[in-house]
C-alpha cells in the first residue's frame, strides 16, 4: 500500500502533504472533503504492520480518544485503508516542537521553560488522574502551537508507548515487557523492566 498527495482515505479525507514520519508512523495534513476542516492522519507504518502492532496502534488511539484536556490532541476517527494500512484522524497542530525550536532558535530562556513545564506538568496530571502513563516525554513531544489570542499553547503529542496503569487496565500484551523509549529521557525503570507509573513521567 503506498501513500500518495490527493489520496482518498476512509472515503472522505484527502491527503495534502506529509508532515512527519516516525519509527512507528507517518503524519499526513489533510482535509475533509466534506466538512472541509483541515486535520491530521496517522498511518502505521506499512513495513510494521503486523497484529501486535495493530494492537498497539488501536490502543493508542483508544487511550488519547479517552483524554479531554488542552494539552492532548483529540482523536476523533479510527479506520483501515486499504483493509490493510491502519490509521487515525486527529487535530492538525500548526506549530513546533520544543526539539526543533532548540534545533532552530537555541536555548530556551529560563522563564519561557518554566512556562511550558507548567503545561505539561498539568497535561501529565490529567493524564495521571485517569490512569493513564506517557512514558516517552521528550523536547521532539511537546509541541508549541500559536492560538488566535497571540498566545502559545503547549500540546503532548505521541501517546503511542503510552500504558494503562494496573488500576485501569490488567491487560498484558507481548510488547508489555519489552524496554521502549527514548534513552536520553527514560527513567531508570523504564530500563530495568521495573513498575512504571507516573513518576517515570515526572522524571523525564
Amino acid at each position: 500500500v503506498t501513500l500518495s498527495t490527493g489520496q482518498i482515505i476512509g472515503g472522505c479525507y484527502q491527503l495534502a502533504s506529509l508532515i512527519g514520519q516516525g519509527g512507528m508512523g507517518l503524519v499526513y495534513r489533510a482535509s475533509h472533503i466534506t466538512l472541509g476542516r483541515t486535520c491530521a492522519l496517522k498511518f502505521l507504518a506499512p513495513s510494521m504492520v503486523s497484529r501486535t502492532s495493530w494492537q498497539l496502534f488501536q490502543k493508542e488511539a483508544q487511550i488519547i480518544s479517552s483524554l479531554n484536556h488542552p494539552t492532548i490532541c483529540h482523536i476523533y476517527d479510527l479506520g483501515i485503508h486499504a483493509s490493510s494500512l491502519p490509521f487515525y484522524a486527529m487535530d492538525y497542530l500548526a506549530g513546533r516542537t520544543v526539539d526543533q525550536v532548540i534545533t532552530d532558535d537555541g536555548p530556551l530562556s529560563v522563564g519561557a521553560t518554566v512556562e511550558i513545564a507548567i503545561k505539561v506538568a498539568e497535561g501529565l496530571s490529567y493524564a495521571h488522574r485517569r490512569a493513564v502513563v506517557h512514558k516517552d516525554i521528550k523536547p521532539a513531544n511537546i509541541m508549541l502551537v500559536p492560538n488566535d489570542q497571540g498566545n502559545i499553547d503547549v500540546k503532548l503529542l505521541d501517546f503511542g508507548i503510552a500504558q494503562l496503569s494496573e488500576t485501569r487496565s490488567t491487560d498484558s500484551t507481548a510488547m508489555s515487557d519489552e524496554v521502549v523509549g527514548s534513552a536520553a529521557y527514560m527513567s531508570p525503570e523504564q530500563f530495568t523492566d521495573g513498575q512504571v507509573d507516573l513518576r517515570s513521567d515526572i522524571y523525564s
